[in-house]
């Protein structure tokens, strides 16, 4: 899905504003179901991809990292994803 001030592309399909989208994909869940796919293919692949350099770096460093820190500082390093569509 690509983005350009009010409008959005997804393919040949140009909406504009976020409320014709959200009717658009309510009305089409054969196309939530296709953005979902590939959006949990790409977290997939990055999370492969994390895991393959976190191994690196552990085989070059066989040291244990230190022990993150408890409290509300250690929650704010944390990457979220916030995804709503109503």
């Amino acid at each position: 899905i690509q983005k350009g001030g009010a409008w959005f592309n997804y393919g040949d399909i140009r909406l504009q504003g976020r409320d014709n989208v959200k009717k658009w994909l309510e009305s089409n869940p054969e196309a939530c179901d296709e953005i979902e796919a590939k959006i949990r293919k790409q977290l997939a692949e990055r999370d492969a991809e994390m895991k393959a350099a976190r191994s690196n770096i552990i085989k070059k460093n066989p040291e244990p990292a230190p022990a993150p820190a408890a409290g509300p500082e250690s929650d704010r390093a944390k990457p979220s994803i916030d995804i709503e569509v109503q």
